[in-house]
């Protein structure tokens, strides 16, 4: 805008395609546009030009643009919710990138990834997830894909009261994670784990309890140590 043009304009202003002149400029989210900010952009890409607010004369810029989405723009054309002119303008190049449910292998790692960095920004002490909750991410279907990812992995490292995050500190505790027997024998040695942890060790109530012999609970927790209340 120019100084002047409204109530508090009290300097010129560049734009950002302006300002990124000679270089690239990132669009994200270009399928939640207004239809009207769609007009405004496809002029601007086809005329390499903007108009700022209050001036005369257009000022030229010369961009790369990169823009990203989740949405189907291909469907949100077809709606009416997207122009095909536009669309056809930006996608002179397509990188289709998989959703996270479809990239297994990068879950775990990921996950790990922002734990570390959330843990060190919030100065929380913790040590990795535990096997419930490493099945349940490589279970889920993640319809955030990895943003959502990073939230939840925040909120774990927030909530958390142990030094392994949990479905429950992830917040996936609903998550059905198939009748896949692994993930099913790692479900139940972390359930047996919990609650040998809630009884402080105590071996027989936590058999009673699972209604398991103290073999089978020997067995899944092997070379696990419960802390004593003392500890605590």
């Amino acid at each position: 805008h120019i100084k002047g043009s409204f109530t508090g304009a009290v300097t010129d202003k560049q734009g950002y395609f302006v300002t990124a002149s000679g270089g690239t400029i990132f669009l994200d989210e270009i399928g939640n546009l207004p239809y009207d900010v769609q007009v405004q952009l496809l002029r601007a890409l086809e005329e390499r030009k903007v108009h700022p607010v209050g001036g005369n004369v257009d000022i030229p810029f010369d961009v790369r643009i990169i823009s990203a989405t989740n949405e189907n723009l291909k469907e949100a054309v077809a709606n009416g919710r997207f122009r095909e002119d536009l669309y056809y303008r930006l996608a002179e190049l397509e990188i289709l990138q998989p959703p996270l449910k479809e990239c297994k292998d990068d879950i775990l790692p990921l996950a790990e990834f922002f734990r570390k960095e959330h843990s060190g920004r919030l100065c929380v002490k913790n040590e990795g997830f535990t096997e419930e909750a490493k099945a349940c991410m490589l279970y889920y279907d993640w319809p955030g894909n990895v943003r959502e990812l990073n939230a939840k992995i925040k909120r774990a490292v927030i909530v958390a009261d142990n030094a392994l995050l949990d479905v429950c500190d992830l917040g996936l505790n609903n998550v059905n994670c198939g009748d896949n027997p692994e993930v099913r024998a790692i479900q139940e040695k972390e359930r047996m784990r919990n609650l040998l942890d809630k009884n402080y060790g105590n071996v027989s109530k936590t058999a009673t309890e699972l209604g398991c012999s103290r073999t089978a609970l020997y067995k899944n927790c092997l070379l696990y140590t419960s802390p004593s209340p003392r500890d605590r």
